[in-house]
């Protein structure tokens, strides 16, 4: 079998930003909501609420992409990478139905799965941008 270089090993400090990002989206989500999730209105829900889920999960897609950084199988690390976002938006969404003043949100789910998508597709843009300077 072929070494492995320095650049395709993860090394466990890799891991470090996904599981601080992974605690951040548990801490916040789990803590109970004082104001008792209402529908206060569209507007609200779109512009705020849906928006933090994207971002959130944009930076854990990143984090978890980033922890797996191969100059091989991109598609592979890539999708697992959005598997474990995901299916921790799937956790986190279902543990909220147990927490006062939380509910469990499909559209908060789809929101978590874009924003993943989107982190995901930035870090491999940006592996692929900088693995084609190396070799120029």
């Amino acid at each position: 079998p072929r070494e492995q270089s320095d650049r395709d090993k993860s090394p466990p400090i890799r891991f470090g930003p996904f599981a601080v990002c992974a605690a951040t989206i548990a801490v916040l989500s789990l803590t109970p909501n004082p104001r008792q999730t209402q529908m206060v209105g569209i507007l609200e829900m779109v512009g705020g609420e849906l928006w933090a889920h994207g971002v959130a999960w944009a930076a854990l897609g990143l984090a978890a992409r980033w922890a797996r950084v191969t100059r091989e199988d991109t598609g592979r690390a890539s999708a697992l990478a959005w598997c474990v976002c995901v299916g921790y938006g799937v956790l986190m969404e279902s543990l909220q139905y147990f927490v006062p003043g939380r509910g469990a949100q499909v559209v908060d789910l789809l929101a978590d799965a874009a924003g993943t998508t989107a982190g995901v597709v930035l870090m491999n843009m940006w592996m692929n941008r900088s693995r084609d300077h190396e070799q120029a």
